[in-house]
């Protein structure tokens, strides 16, 4: 949870109260994305909000203790379904424990630090250079160019070559044998 501009992550509900917008980073296995929409009258709002989470994340210990604490209680209704906890140790083994692909876990919640957050972020979205910006719909052209050259055109890059870290997910391969135990409440 990553608020921006000068906006904590949890404003951003009150903000675009009202509005049809959102703007969302994801940062997955293989890639990230900046992905988006909004109606036709509030284009500007989404490339001002595309803007600012690409050039000015606003980091915050509130906003990562409480993405921890909802995590913790989401995690620990999880972690009493067994069918769910089966399904998370299937995945762990058929990846083979890739650090990028591990199932979410409290203990992996507790390892969480709050500049390894920042340094993940930036090198992710610090670089907008690296991203391909596609734009579909009911959008009048002539409106959206001078959106994108104010709110794209100037957005930050990095001439280092830096790019987001994304890893190979493979899966196991041969036989493998693990064992399965959970309590059935």
């Amino acid at each position: 949870q990553v608020g921006f501009g000068s906006h904590y992550a949890g404003e951003m509900k009150t903000l675009t109260n009202g509005m049809n917008v959102e703007v969302k980073p994801e940062i997955g296995r293989t890639l990230s994305t900046m992905s988006g929409h909004c109606s036709v009258k509030e284009v500007e709002t989404m490339l001002q909000i595309a803007y600012l989470r690409f050039a000015k994340p606003l980091y915050s210990i509130r906003s990562l203790t409480n993405m921890e604490n909802l995590l913790r209680e989401y995690l620990r209704n999880r972690g009493i379904k067994p069918e769910h906890v089966f399904r998370d140790s299937l995945m762990n083994v058929a990846l083979d424990y890739s650090p990028r692909a591990l199932a979410l876990n409290k203990n992996l919640v507790y390892k969480i630090k709050y500049g390894q957050l920042k340094d993940i972020y930036n090198g992710c979205f610090g670089d907008a250079s690296k991203y391909t910006f596609i734009f579909s719909g009911n959008i009048d052209a002539a409106v959206l160019r001078p959106f994108i050259k104010q709110y794209i055109a100037s957005l930050p890059f990095d001439k280092s070559g830096e790019a987001c870290k994304t890893y190979a997910t493979t899966y196991h391969k041969g036989p493998k044998v693990v064992e399965f135990k959970q309590n059935m409440f």
